[in-house]
């Protein structure tokens, strides 16, 4: 499952510069454009979750 940006934020409860931040810094690991869903950013559980 894909989790959109907008909705990481707000699960987690930062704000948007904050998750950007951890991109940059290549926390996540490769974040994904969704083709569907106007390339934005979305995530896979297991890089929120971290049992990747």
């Amino acid at each position: 499952m894909r989790i959109p940006f907008s909705r990481l934020v707000e699960e987690l409860n930062l704000e948007a510069h904050q998750l950007r931040e951890w991109e940059k810094r290549d926390w996540l690991g490769e974040v994904v454009k969704d083709h569907c869903q106007s390339h934005h950013r979305v995530y896979r559980e297991e890089q929120v979750d971290g049992s990747s």
